[in-house]
């Protein structure tokens, strides 16, 4: 399954720096420079492809804050006036949204994607080993974005809108 899951990224990588290369050189001026030769160096583009995904994963970040404040922090505030009742609709709007909407619209088995197929149907890849190490990847990461996005000294996301609770960590 490992091995799956880094052979799936180095196709990515490189079919990610593949198109990189091929809109550069569609530039007027700077596309003449480029030569086809870099197609085919394969280290440097691992290493745009990991630069890329550390790219992806600090952008995650501030994704998932916007999305906390917009989606949940914004109609609480505007909406709710007591300290008790934002507790309640914090939990209310955050277990529906992430819990119940969330799972029903980002499923990863329903999503056909380019990288799916090519590791799939071209590459003969297992598909029971892709998909685990895809769900594993996915939701972890997922996981640790967002929960480490709102809770990132344990009391600060609540101490700065004036809720009265303690999260404590075991």
């Amino acid at each position: 399954m490992i091995k799956t899951f880094i052979n799936t990224y180095k196709v990515t990588f490189a079919e990610e720096a593949n198109t990189f290369i091929y809109y550069l050189k569609k530039i007027p001026f700077l596309g003449k420079k480029i030569s086809d030769n870099l197609y085919s160096k394969t280290n440097i583009k691992i290493t745009l492809g990991v630069i890329s995904e550390v790219f992806k994963f600090a952008f995650g970040f501030i994704g998932k804050i916007i999305y906390t404040y917009l989606m949940i922090m914004l109609p609480i505030m505007l909406l709710v006036k007591e300290d008790v009742d934002k507790i309640t609709s914090f939990l209310h709007i955050f277990f529906f949204l992430s819990l119940v909407i969330g799972s029903l619209m980002d499923s990863i088995i329903f999503d056909v994607d380019k990288t799916t197929f090519n590791m799939i149907k071209l590459m003969r890849a297992q598909s029971r080993e892709y998909y685990l190490g895809q769900i594993i990847y996915i939701k972890n990461s997922n996981l640790y974005i967002f929960y480490s996005s709102i809770n990132d000294d344990r009391t600060t996301f609540f101490k700065s809108y004036n809720f009265n609770v303690r999260i404590y960590s075991y």
